[in-house]
């Protein structure tokens, strides 16, 4: 589990997030979800400490992360995997090389353990025949499931994702989103998924966090904000026709 205690953080005399306290479960998709500039960007980079908090702890299943020195957060920090809006493969690089880059950054696997390695998560995105290609030979999804077989190749015990169904046509996000929740539940990760997608969030949201002008104003499960009655959090979540019906469906 990753708990945020009280956490404030400010850029010059801007508070971008205010007195925020959340938790984050494993085995289930965390979702932070809120409109551009909201601060949910800033709370993620908090979490995994490209930004200092101003105020507030982040605890990582008992222990103190905020606490830590630099060097005594590496042990936490390579039990993170990341996936990036973009994807941020190596052009260079084939999908075996990229899958394998941080393999060869923080594992001590041998290379046949790390080839090994590199099969199974491809297999299990489901591209087992694609390792001898170059991105620039892949499709947008392709990208995102070669990604996901990178964020988890170095068997992450927390896994945060970055609007993951950006640029991508609707029936492959929701390829994406069941991939990352089955892989979540699979080996239990604790993932956190910044996301506008309201797909995403009706399909995979099992614990929902809503930043509001950097402060939390909401924080359940996909049913309760269905049902909720928090006038910013609906102005958010139904502003699409499609989901104002989704919400009348569920209430009838």
């Amino acid at each position: 589990m990753i708990e945020v205690h009280n956490l404030t953080k400010r850029f010059a005399s801007h508070t971008v997030l205010e007195n925020v306290t959340c938790s984050f479960v494993p085995g289930k998709v965390n979702l932070i979800i809120g409109a551009s500039g909201s601060g949910k960007t800033v709370l993620m980079k908090c979490i995994v400490g490209l930004h200092e908090p101003d105020e507030g702890r982040i605890i990582y299943d008992g222990t103190d992360f905020t606490g830590l020195s630099h060097k005594d957060r590496k042990p936490i920090q390579q039990k993170i995997g990341m996936l990036f809006q973009s994807g941020a493969l190596f052009d260079s690089m084939s999908v075996k090389q990229n899958v394998m880059f941080p393999l060869n950054m923080f594992s001590n696997m041998t290379y046949k353990e790390r080839v090994d390695r590199i099969e199974f998560c491809l297999n299990r995105v489901n591209l087992s025949n694609v390792g001898h290609l170059y991105p620039a030979a892949l499709s947008g999804g392709m990208k995102k499931r070669v990604a996901i077989a990178r964020a988890i190749a170095n068997q992450p015990k927390y896994l945060f994702v970055d609007e993951p169904n950006s640029g991508l046509d609707p029936q492959t996000s929701l390829v994406i989103d069941h991939l990352i929740k089955e892989i979540t539940e699979e080996f239990n990760i604790v993932t956190i998924v910044n996301t506008h997608d309201m797909n995403t969030v009706v399909e995979s949201g099992a614990n929902i966090l809503f930043i509001h002008k950097g402060k939390k104003w909401f924080h359940g499960t996909a049913a309760e904000l269905i049902r909720s009655d928090n006038k910013e959090l609906n102005d958010f979540v139904f502003a699409s026709k499609m989901m104002r019906s989704y919400r009348e469906k569920a209430n009838q």
